[in-house]
């Protein structure tokens, strides 16, 4: 099985696209004013676990449970993904 090369005018599209997308994240990455922040009070991991899990104001939890739900599904499409071909070609065979 061999991989579907584009069409030449689909692939201009596509690399003018990723240049504006280029183009836009720079300038904004450089437009920013980041201002260094003296930070003296050392963090610990146990401090950084303590703040992800916390249900209270400035806690982390519901984005970490999001991440992790995406994770797994990202991982079950894959799966799927990679199982697809192997999976359609048992199913011609029973037919």
């Amino acid at each position: 099985m061999q991989l579907e090369i584009a069409r030449a005018s689909r692939q201009i599209i596509t690399a003018f696209t990723c240049l504006i997308g280029l183009a836009v994240f720079l300038t904004v990455i450089y437009s920013y004013d980041f201002k260094v922040v003296q930070n003296t009070i050392p963090v610990t991991t146990k401090q950084i676990g303590t703040k992800l899990l916390s249900y209270e104001a400035g806690g982390f939890i519901l984005p970490f449970e999001v991440i992790s739900v995406l994770l797994l599904a990202a991982m079950i499409g894959a799966i799927i993904i990679a199982k697809g071909k192997k999976i359609t070609s048992k199913n011609k065979e029973t037919v």
